[in-house]
């Protein structure tokens, strides 16, 4: 059997010519790629600098709302709240900026820097003020007794406001709502008995 020598000259596999064409698709392709993970992690930086931004906006306003949630009666029958216009106090077991599920003294203030810009200030049982937030405009603080809205709420017995709004001019800029009764539950002995010392 005579095999023609045209068949020993064929080699099976790649010619270098295309492994050239396969290398340089490669390289292109790897070079999109890393452009285009470049691009994207970029992106992703943006964005997690605007939410930042974002969420240091709306911190002060989440610690106040969940301080205020948390608000206490603590004894009753003293006060332990007290608001005006520009400043309230009350015992929470929500302090901003911590974890303490214990009763815990918190001020909340609005106090001005110059004509037009506001600080928003709390202070945790007497200790130095924190200030949260700059706020352009006037701003105030509005409670809900009853039905009605009063630029000061200091009640002489244990008793919330039904709500607290911080005000920019007539603007509402926050809601916060207590997250239990307003008045003290007197137990059912106290009535039968009457009074005792707690």
């Amino acid at each position: 059997m005579v095999i023609p020598l045209a068949r020993f000259n064929k080699i099976n596999g790649f010619t270098l010519v295309e492994m050239l064409v396969v290398l340089v698709i490669l390289s292109l392709t790897t070079t999109l790629l890393v452009e285009g993970l470049g691009t994207t992690w970029r992106n992703f930086d943006k964005l997690n600098s605007q939410q930042l931004i974002v969420n240091r906006g709306l911190l002060p306003k989440k610690w106040f709302i969940d301080s205020f949630k948390g608000a206490q009666l603590y004894h009753p029958f003293k006060s332990v709240f007290s608001g005006s216009s520009q400043r309230v106090s009350f015992i929470t077991i929500n302090p901003p900026g911590t974890i303490k599920a214990t009763p815990t003294k918190v001020e909340w203030s609005i106090e001005s820097q110059n004509s037009a810009i506001q600080g928003l200030y709390y202070s945790i049982d007497n200790g130095d003020k924190v200030k949260v937030a700059n706020l352009n405009g006037q701003f105030s603080f509005s409670y809900l007794n009853g039905q009605r809205w009063e630029d000061s709420f200091s009640p002489n017995k244990a008793l919330l406001p039904n709500a607290i709004k911080i005000l920019n001019g007539d603007e509402q800029w926050l809601l916060g709502i207590p997250g239990r009764d307003v008045e003290a539950i007197m137990p059912t002995g106290i009535a039968v008995n009457g009074t005792h010392e707690i």
